[in-house]
């Protein structure tokens, strides 16, 4: 099985559980953030916790997908933030993801340029 297909065969079986999970008799909605890139450059990722916090993640160098869940039971912001560096000769694209209850609800993507640094953002309005 080649390496996207395991990709997507890991992401379509995480959002599968965390419906499963968030299935509990309260009024949640999972929402998750998701950040993939054609090639390792993903340096930071800075993100909204349902209760409102920002929480910074430094990326590893080899990651070309992350991802986290949280769960809302009341209206919020939700936000993403990547910071790219691309040392390499070729443009490489990348993409935010937001997923409600498993559905795809915002998306942004581009490509940063050769040798360079780039910051993206996307947000999603969670309401209740």
């Amino acid at each position: 099985m080649n390496i996207l297909a395991r990709i997507a065969l890991l992401l379509f079986l995480t959002v599968s559980m965390e419906s499963c999970l968030a299935d509990d008799g309260v009024d949640m909605t999972s929402i998750q953030y998701r950040v993939t890139t054609e090639a390792p450059m993903t340096t930071q990722i800075i993100y909204r916790k349902a209760q409102g916090q920002h929480v910074q993640v430094e990326m590893p160098q080899q990651t070309t997908v992350w991802y986290t869940t949280e769960y809302a039971d009341a209206d919020f912001e939700a936000v993403v933030k990547a910071s790219f560096s691309n040392p390499a000769d070729q443009q490489i694209g990348y993409t935010l993801h937001h997923f409600a209850n498993g559905k795809l609800v915002a998306k942004d993507q581009g490509t940063i340029l050769p040798n360079s640094t780039y910051a993206s953002q996307a947000s999603y309005t969670v309401t209740k």
